[in-house]
Order: structure tokens, then C-alpha cells, then sequence
């Protein structure tokens, strides 16, 4: 066997440094990306955090909503029964407005995966000055009343200046019987 020459030693010990130099490089460029996706990851811990404490903090406050929210809405009567509530309200709060109900329609609630709560609908077309109809309807709004109102179109009549006619579906929204369908709740049942 031959001997290495100095020539081959120096070359041989230049192609480890030169290894050990990128192999540095490569492993620092992968410490990097780690660090950064460290750095990414904790500041995403440090938000987390600050949002679960002032989730905390707000904890007692919506604590209190939910109780009275327990205690202000009323039980679903059942389906006929709370229908026909619904279009009593909206027939006597027409006439206490001086709103004049053109048609009314029963609605049947889509069904929906909601465990806690049931919903009785109406769509409603009525008449009078437009001054008249915003104060009604707002009147349906109130928080206490758990009612929301979609689809609300106003438009002018034409024929009679001064009258506007409105139509919308006023959803009133009722706590269903724990393990009862909407369809099985008694009548008469409170």
C-alpha cells in the first residue's frame, strides 16, 4: 500500500472542513426555520392566553346573562299554541300602532339541530305611514321579547302618497322542553 502524500492530506483534511462548513450552514438554516416556527407558536400561546383570561375575566358577566336568559324566556307551549300567540301579538300591536295588517301567514321554522330552543314564525304584510311601521316593528325588537325579524321589505304606494307597505317574517323564539320534540309539547302546557 502507498502512503498518503502531504498534497492528499491537505486535500483530504480540506474536503472535511468544507463538509463540516455546509453541514454547519445546512444545520443552522434548519435551526433557524425551527426557531422561527418556535417563535410563531408562542406568540400564538401568548395571544391564546390573553384571550382565555379575559375570557375569564368576562366569565361572571355572561354567567349572569345565561341565568337571566334561563329566567326571561318563556317555555314552548307547542307548535299551535305558540303560533297562535305570536299572531295575536303582531295583530294587536298592529292596531295599538295604527298599522294596518294586509296578510298574515303562519311560517314553518326549518328544522334545526338547536337542543334548547323552539320557534314559532309569522310573515306579515301591513300598511300605513312609514312613521307608523318603523315604530311597530322596532317594537318587536325589544330583548326581552326574544324575537328577531328577517326579510323586511318597505315600499311606497304609488297610488296613495304617504302610505308605505311592509312586509317581513317576525320569528319569536321560545325554550323547548329538555328531550321533547317541538310537535309532542302540550297545547296547554306552561
Amino acid at each position: 500500500m502507498s502512503r498518503i502524500s502531504s498534497r492528499e492530506k491537505k486535500l483530504l483534511f480540506l474536503i472535511f472542513v468544507l463538509l463540516f462548513i455546509f453541514g454547519n450552514v445546512f444545520a443552522l438554516k434548519l435551526w433557524r426555520q425551527e426557531m422561527e416556527i418556535v417563535k410563531t407558536e408562542q406568540q400564538q400561546l401568548a395571544l391564546a392566553l390573553i384571550e382565555d383570561e379575559a375570557l375569564y375575566e368576562e366569565r361572571s358577566e355572561w354567567e349572569g346573562k345565561q341565568a337571566w336568559m334561563d329566567s326571561a324566556i318563556q317555555a314552548f307551549p307547542g307548535r299551535e299554541a305558540a303560533d297562535a300567540e305570536l299572531l295575536k301579538i303582531v295583530a294587536s300591536s298592529a292596531q295599538g300602532a295604527g298599522v294596518l295588517i294586509d296578510y298574515s301567514e303562519l311560517l314553518e321554522p326549518q328544522e334545526e339541530n338547536e337542543d334548547r330552543f323552539a320557534r314559532a314564525g309569522v310573515s306579515v304584510r301591513a300598511s300605513g305611514t312609514l312613521d307608523q311601521l318603523a315604530k311597530w316593528i322596532y317594537s318587536f325588537q325589544e330583548p326581552k321579547d326574544f324575537r328577531s325579524l328577517s326579510n323586511i321589505e318597505f315600499k311606497y304606494d304609488v297610488k296613495n302618497p304617504g302610505m308605505v307597505h311592509c312586509r317581513f317574517q317576525c320569528w319569536e323564539w321560545r325554550k323547548r322542553p329538555a328531550g321533547q320534540a317541538v310537535n309532542e309539547v302540550a297545547i296547554n302546557e306552561k
